[in-house]
């Protein structure tokens, strides 16, 4: 089987003080795409991808069911803020050697286990567990900084 290959484009919108919202916008881009020749032509040996979606981020409400759900895991107790984190997308892959049926699964599987890892690396860092990930937030202060005030505006500090 050949190895899949993908480029995306992303877009932040960050519309916090209008409606408490932050998206990414996701698409996948191609040579043929205008990006300023930064898209290398496709890999003959790759199959492609098209994933196209977005990412909406805002405050969660306290009486969304996931807060529930977060008493019963290592997420919290769900009584402190949190935020919700919705994703949507498009997913068109090219090959006749894998059934939709098993692609579908491995892609919900996957992409569960992904936001889990994540979420995992994330309270580590927080926890001083990932000294080369603290590392790396300090030599990028500037850019941190500026994230950390937009969750402090979305969560309403």
């Amino acid at each position: 089987m050949k190895p899949i290959e993908f480029v995306m484009a992303y877009t932040a919108i960050d519309d916090i003080e209008a409606a408490g919202d932050l998206a990414i916008k996701m698409v996948s881009v191609t040579s043929a795409d205008n990006y300023d020749d930064c898209v290398p032509e496709p890999d003959k040996k790759c199959n492609s991808l098209g994933l196209d979606g977005g990412i909406l981020i805002q405050k969660c409400p306290k009486n969304a069911p996931v807060i529930e759900n977060a008493r019963n895991s290592n997420a919290g107790d769900g009584t402190e803020d949190m935020i919700l984190v919705r994703y949507a997308s498009v997913l068109e892959f090219k090959s006749k050697f894998i059934p939709q049926w098993f692609l579908s699964f491995l892609i919900k599987v996957a992409l569960g286990t992904s936001w889990k890892v994540l979420f995992g690396i994330a309270l580590d860092v927080k926890n001083g567990k990932r000294p080369e990930h603290s590392k790396a937030i300090k030599e990028k202060r500037e850019a941190y900084d500026h994230i950390e005030s937009r969750v402090d505006a979305l969560m309403g500090s």
